[in-house]
């Protein structure tokens, strides 16, 4: 039952983190760099000084509160593609435009124990 409530209270189809966490750690450094350096939408990039040390669930925190979440995909996006990580830029685009989550293994397995252990415990 606990694991079925944790699960259930993932977050938002289009969440920027699952994709960060997706990433090897040379190519969430990549991605880090590029971010520093990115203007959109007239917006200033972040600072080096916040992403140098920042892990993923900080990177996700800060893309939210200065582009919103909207534009924090869009940003994610762009930077993926730019760094030719154009898997992880094809599954949160295919989030965005349809509203509905990528399976990846660990949600399948996750799916698994929610469906299947409480009818057998």
């Amino acid at each position: 039952i606990v694991l079925n409530i944790l699960v259930m209270g993932r977050k938002t189809p289009t969440d920027v983190l699952q994709g960060l966490e997706d990433l090897a750690e040379q190519d969430f450094k990549k991605f880090r760099h590029t971010l520093s350096e990115f203007d959109f939408d007239d917006k200033p990039s972040i600072p080096w000084c916040k992403l140098e040390k920042a892990e993923r669930i900080d990177v996700a925190r800060l893309l939210k509160e200065c582009y919103g979440q909207k534009r924090a995909v869009d940003v994610a996006i762009k930077i993926f593609t730019s760094l030719n990580l154009n898997n992880s830029a094809r599954k949160l685009k295919q989030e965005k435009d349809t509203g509905k989550k990528i399976q990846s293994d660990s949600d399948s397995w996750e799916s698994f124990l929610c469906e299947y252990l409480p009818e057998h415990l």
